[in-house]
């Protein structure tokens, strides 16, 4: 059975099953610890600002405000869509598609 054909319940427990995952996301976690130790002894970073703007899209503070705004939205709506995604896969005990 392919990962496409499975809910996304079965997709996460088999994700979870094989825990090669876990250490990639601890080398990440750790690599952030840098940031989040000057942020402690304040050096004046916003949290979760990393300070990647490659294209400069935030060069004006006027801008800057519109993009962090944009981020939090967009965010809490991809939260939203996925909780509810794995909530109809839940109640109704079948795979993607769901009709």
């Amino acid at each position: 059975m392919t990962l496409l054909a499975l809910c996304p319940i079965e997709a996460n427990l088999r994700m979870i099953s094989g825990a090669w995952y876990l250490l990639f996301a601890a080398v990440v976690e750790l690599c952030s610890m840098t940031a989040v130790i000057g942020a402690t002894k304040g050096s004046g970073r916003a949290a979760g600002d990393f300070a990647l703007d490659p294209l400069e899209f935030c060069g004006n503070p006027e801008t800057k405000a519109f993009m962090l705004e944009a981020e939090i939205t967009h965010a809490r709506l991809a939260m939203l869509g996925f909780s509810g995604l794995v909530t109809q896969s839940a109640l109704l005990e079948k795979g993607f598609p769901y009709f």
